[in-house]
């Protein structure tokens, strides 16, 4: 068996991680796996030597060599997974899966971003309120009727939101600092920084390029995931010209900007 490629997708929430993640899946030699390391149901659990089952986060390195860079765990050569900023953070424990990931400098990094941190933050705070955060999960959930009461009972599709000038400029600013972080601290890994805006105005040309970084041969790739239609954010952010003129003349104003 040829060298395993290892990588990972890393970013904020609503950047295009699923999409890309579901989308790799497709290739023949490539496995992706989800939020291993999340704060959800996602998060993977794994039996350690001694038979007990912990949570992958709680040792990191442990369920890295022992499931997805093991060479018995799949037979295809790409492997990865997708990661948010501060997953794997919560931990109590000597070793987090950021301190694995540093270290190993065989890991391609897929670096996704958002140039619009408002379109961003406003489509993590209607799928944070509704439930629904891609299409093929609302589909599912009306198919089967899994809606839960409340979420029944918010969630119409999406509905506009309102959001606050204070919580915007708090996460504008944390968004930069963390992306600042994140270059700094994987500066001598191969690192790919792709944006959500070009993968998806030019899915076919930008997941070339993903698997040119990877030394995959292109072959069609299949969208297991699309993004909602929500309109433009002046229609679903209830309080939109209100922050334009506030952020008017500051480093965040091109956000506004339709």
């Amino acid at each position: 068996m040829k060298a395993i490629v290892k990588f990972v997708i890393a970013g904020s929430p609503r950047t295009g991680s699923t999409y890309l993640q579901t989308t790799l899946n497709s290739h023949s030699d490539i496995l992706c796996a989800h939020e291993v390391f999340g704060t959800s149901e996602n998060r993977a659990h794994f039996r350690l030597e001694n038979g007990t089952v912990v949570a992958a986060a709680e040792h990191a390195r442990s369920y890295l060599e022992s499931c997805i860079w093991s060479p018995s765990y799949s037979r295809k050569r790409g492997r990865g997974f997708k990661i948010f900023y501060y997953h794997g953070r919560e931990v109590d424990t000597r070793e987090t899966v950021w301190d694995c990931l540093r270290q190993d400098r065989d890991i391609h990094v897929i670096h996704l971003v958002r140039r619009n941190l408002l379109a961003r933050y406003a489509s993590q705070k209607m799928a944070a309120e509704t439930g629904i955060w891609n299409r093929k999960r609302m589909l599912a959930c009306r198919r089967r009727k899994e809606f839960s009461i409340a979420v029944r009972s918010r969630a119409k599709e999406y509905r506009p939101v309102e959001l606050g000038y204070e919580e915007l400029l708090e996460n504008f600013r944390y968004q930069q600092q963390i992306r600042r972080q994140f270059k700094a601290d994987f500066s001598e890994h191969r690192l790919l920084e792709l944006y959500y805006e070009d993968l998806m105005a030019e899915p076919s040309r930008y997941l070339q390029q993903v698997l040119a970084f990877l030394g995959f041969s292109f072959e069609p790739l299949k969208a297991d995931n699309c993004k909602l239609a929500k309109g433009p954010l002046s229609e679903t952010i209830v309080n939109y010209r209100e922050l334009k003129e506030r952020f008017n003349d500051t480093p965040w104003c091109s956000f506004f900007e339709e």
